[in-house]
């Protein structure tokens, strides 16, 4: 008990806020109950008066933490609105700038006080297991063996960890492909996954015109061949899905997922092995489409298809460039 109370102690942790000061306070509150007492906030610049209210509302919780608390809390203020892609990787960035290794968490993210403590034993566990690119808190499709952790070939964002070395690889290897053609960068993945959709939208992060930054994170586990060391079941809680929230507005499978919530006891030694039908489920809802057609018929659609789309973001970029003129 003395050495997981100091483990989680000592263990960094990041809240990546923006303008849900009630939210963000839930989710400080969460994670300081659990004995995290390093502790980094990064909070995406203001649109407007109302973000800047509400970010001075969390920026005085943050003092309040701070001055009558025990706990070490770090932040970081952006001054410009970057959005959910490169406000979140500046985010990161400037966690992993201070620490060696951490989890992370939206304002939006519960964890269960069980998988925090396992995540922080994962993180020591596994930290020079060069398969391993990042620790999920969470997979949904497993109904049973829920006590268990498994391999999955990409990661998931509600409550994960990694390590500093681990993200500036995927840093270095997402500049390395940033201006390769569409049709090059289907050779990074495996081929049953060169889908045109799959590097459509790899490539429309690259350019701002999908606003995510999870997406290039999943490509990189798939192009380097690395895992996301996951916890079986639902032990994270989304509280995001309102009107307050930039993508997860409430739908029933989220819903469901929340439901099926619990602080249950994980035995990291207990591993097991995702069948092909939950990997195509995993890879599915996080925007991951298999190849159906035959390979060769695939590879000639995305020759000609990586042209037409090039051509097509190309038309969108000039037609935000003369928006944002005028």
């Amino acid at each position: 008990k003395i050495y997981k109370f100091m483990l989680i102690k000592n263990t960094p942790i990041l809240i990546l806020a923006f303008n849900r000061d009630k939210k963000f306070n839930s989710c400080l509150e969460n994670i300081y109950k659990y004995g995290f007492r390093r502790i980094y906030v990064s909070v995406d610049g203001a649109r407007n008066e109302e973000d800047k209210e509400k970010q001075k509302i969390i920026k005085k919780i943050c003092q309040d933490y701070s001055e009558l608390t025990s706990c070490d809390l770090k932040t970081n203020f952006i001054n410009t609105n970057f959005g959910c892609r490169k406000a979140v990787i500046q985010g990161i960035s400037w966690f992993f700038n201070n620490v060696n290794y951490g989890l992370i968490v939206e304002d939006d993210v519960l964890l269960s006080s069980n998988v925090s403590n396992v995540m922080c034993e994962l993180l020591q566990k596994y930290r020079f297991d060069e398969n391993i690119m990042t620790i999920s808190s969470f997979n949904e499709f497993i109904l049973q063996d829920v006590n268990s952790i498994t391999l999955s070939p990409i990661f998931r964002s509600w409550g994960w960890a990694t390590w500093e070395h681990k993200w500036k690889e995927h840093l270095k290897f997402s500049n390395n492909i940033e201006n390769l053609p569409i049709r090059s960068l289907a050779k990074y993945l495996p081929k049953k996954l060169r889908h045109i959709k799959n590097v459509r939208h790899v490539r429309a992060c690259q350019l701002g015109l999908l606003d995510t930054w999870d997406y290039e994170f999943n490509f990189t586990h798939l192009a380097l061949s690395k895992y996301s060391l996951t916890i079986t079941g639902q032990n994270s809680l989304n509280i995001g899905f309102d009107s307050e929230a930039t993508h997860t507005f409430f739908n029933e499978n989220q819903d469901n997922m929340n439901k099926n919530f619990k602080n249950k006891q994980i035995d990291i030694d207990s591993q097991i092995k995702l069948n092909e039908l939950i990997i195509k489920k995993i890879l599915k809802t996080s925007g991951f489409q298999e190849v159906k057609l035959n390979l060769v018929l695939n590879a000639i659609i995305l020759f000609f298809e990586s042209y037409r789309i090039s051509i097509l973001f190309y038309l969108r970029l000039l037609k935000r460039k003369r928006f944002f003129k005028k």
